[in-house]
């Protein structure tokens, strides 16, 4: 069962819940980037920003998993949406001019 659903947690424990949850799915999508996984990567990242649209990290790493597939639009999208969020990031930097 997931906490989300189960009443007994408390809003606290969902909150903490779901931070694992991204950071899990983050994680694994960097792996799954290491290991040219592009397609399952990009699907972990999805996950990730159905949760928190305004996730950098996930918009970074889907970025990278698109330019792979190679899907160049969508990858400049999320470059694009990450800067918005985090107009100093200097890896989103670094991708999008190179």
């Amino acid at each position: 069962m997931f906490i989300e659903y189960d009443s007994s947690f408390s809003e606290e424990e969902k909150k903490h819940e779901k931070a694992l949850k991204e950071a899990c799915n983050l994680n694994d999508a960097a792996c799954k980037l290491k290991l040219r996984d592009y397609k399952q990567a990009e699907k972990l990242c999805t996950k990730v920003l159905e949760l928190e649209s305004t996730n950098v990290k996930a918009l970074y790493r889907r970025a990278q998993a698109y330019m792979e597939l190679p899907n160049f639009d969508l990858a400049e999208f999320d470059l694009k949406k990450a800067l918005e969020i985090d107009p100093n990031n200097r890896e989103v930097k670094l991708e999008q001019r190179g």
